[in-house]
């Protein structure tokens, strides 16, 4: 009788390593249906600048970004998505007519923050993106930082203004191009104006617009500069970070 004993703990201990290994390999099947690491999630807002188009419905990687399709003029909040070999997918369909009308790949690093501006069709071109690079590198202390993303078709090449000043770097920027973050002392009452390149000719301007200590805000250029447009060429600010 003491020798059966023996041989049946030894088959209850090959039936639980048997057991065990299944578990292991079902926990590691599992693990590969969601390859997504933190040290691969990527950071992406999303801006809607088509003037010219009813709400539309963005995805990232096959999933919607926000509750609702994103009107004009707005933008997401930072969404974290996987970037398993640096891309992340990009979707836009137009709500009312239930139509693809973007699709894109977008190259952007793992653990890196980035902006997609949907970027309006032209005469010569469809609708399209302006991927931005995001860079938070903090300003120096009690200095804030402001860039500018031109996102109007026929407004041509703009500078920025700030309380009657030109933005260093943010000169000169045609459509469909940015400048980088710079640095602009901190005020509540910040007067924003876009003039064309070069000249005092204010085509808009945006007051009383507060710049935080520490925070980083852009300000983009979007609509048509045409006098008769629904959607008149203006200047929108986002604040991409707080301090």
């Amino acid at each position: 009788m003491k020798i059966l004993k023996n041989k049946f703990s030894i088959f209850n201990l090959a039936g639980i390593a048997a057991l065990s290994a299944v578990l292991f390999f079902s926990s590691c099947s599992d693990d590969d249906d969601n390859p997504t690491t933190p040290d691969q999630q990527t950071n992406v807002k999303v801006i809607n600048g088509v003037y010219d188009s009813p709400d539309l419905v963005v995805k990232l990687n096959g999933t919607q970004v926000g509750p609702k399709a994103l009107a004009f003029k707005n933008s997401t909040d930072y969404t974290a998505v996987g970037a398993v070999k640096s891309e992340v997918t990009l979707t836009v369909t137009d709500q009312s007519a239930n139509k693809e009308i973007l699709a894109s790949t977008l190259s952007v690093a793992p653990k890196t923050n980035s902006s997609v501006y949907i970027v309006p069709q032209t005469a010569t071109s469809a609708v399209s993106t302006l991927l931005i690079a995001d860079d938070f590198t903090a300003p120096a202390a009690g200095k804030a930082k402001v860039r500018l993303v031109n996102l109007s078709p026929d407004a041509g090449s703009v500078d920025l203004f700030l309380n009657g000043k030109a933005v260093p770097s943010a000169t000169g920027i045609a459509f469909k191009t940015a400048s980088p973050f710079v640095e602009v002392d901190p005020t509540a009452t910040a007067n924003f104006e876009l003039r064309q390149t070069g000249t005092d000719n204010v085509l808009v301007a945006l007051p009383n617009a507060a710049v935080q200590d520490g925070e980083f805000t852009t300000l983009w250029a979007q609509g048509q500069r045409t006098i008769a447009s629904a959607t008149p060429l203006g200047l929108g600010k986002i604040v991409n970070k707080t301090k």
